[in-house]
């Protein structure tokens, strides 16, 4: 089973790594409204590339800034092999 890993950075330090699998976010895709996933796309997350990025065993790796709680992280998600 494919999988991913989503790895989130504060001030350049690595805070938290979660690995989950591609399917999840496949279904997510079908469960979340479309506003939700054009947002997300927006901020530099496109789903269904990684989607299909596994199925044609391509390399994936996309990342961003976001601001949460007035700290600013950067996400890093990136197709594992």
């Amino acid at each position: 089973m494919k999988k991913f890993k989503i790895e989130k950075y504060i001030n350049q330090e690595l805070d938290e790594t979660y690995t989950i699998p591609v399917a999840f976010i496949s279904i997510l895709t079908t469960i979340l409204p479309a506003s939700a996933i054009e947002s997300l796309t927006q901020a530099g997350f496109d789903f269904k590339t990684l989607i299909e990025a596994s199925k044609q065993d391509l390399a994936y790796q996309s990342s961003a800034m976001v601001e949460e709680k007035g700290i600013s992280k950067k996400i890093i998600i990136t197709l594992l092999p």
